[in-house]
């Protein structure tokens, strides 16, 4: 059987915790980060949607029968 030693044991347990309080911290800064440079890049996006967005059609005008005003003083 292997000896137990309690001293490094209980070292270790610290460390576990100083990495896991570590991540924990990076983590947080990295939410905050990610956070700072999402909003601006959604705008963009939607600005960029707003601005290529394919325009509507153009209104269409009736045919006429009707001479043109020029072919009328003629006849």
């Amino acid at each position: 059987m292997m000896p137990y030693n309690d001293d490094a044991a209980w070292t270790r347990v610290q460390d576990l915790q100083r990495e896991m309080e570590s991540s924990r911290i990076w983590a947080e800064r990295t939410a905050d980060v990610l956070g700072l440079f999402a909003r601006p890049i959604v705008a963009l996006v939607e600005m960029a949607i707003l601005t290529f967005r394919p325009l509507p059609p153009a209104p269409r005008t009736p045919i006429r029968d009707e001479p043109e005003p020029s072919q009328q003083i003629a006849s």
